[in-house]
């Protein structure tokens, strides 16, 4: 299968073979982030994204598993 960042190879698919390739990557994702939680405790470890609270509450519900957090994303 051709690389899905490919623009000139996305452009030639038809609508409801760009709609299965999104689904497809939501699912992917989906699946990442659910093992991503088994191994970490986290579906976004690493990204310490504090727009929407999780983060926020997790330094102060979980601050070993922040701090983990905050070391994974500054020393990679």
């Amino acid at each position: 299968m051709k690389n899905l960042t490919d623009e000139n190879f996305l452009k030639d698919q038809t609508k409801e073979q760009l709609i299965i390739y999104l689904h497809n990557t939501e699912l992917e994702l989906e699946n990442l982030r659910n093992r991503m939680y088994k191994i970490t405790g986290c579906r976004d470890f690493g990204n310490l994204d504090g727009m929407n609270g999780t983060c926020i509450d997790c330094s102060y519900e979980d601050k070993s598993l922040f701090d983990k957090c905050w070391k994974f994303k500054f020393n990679n």
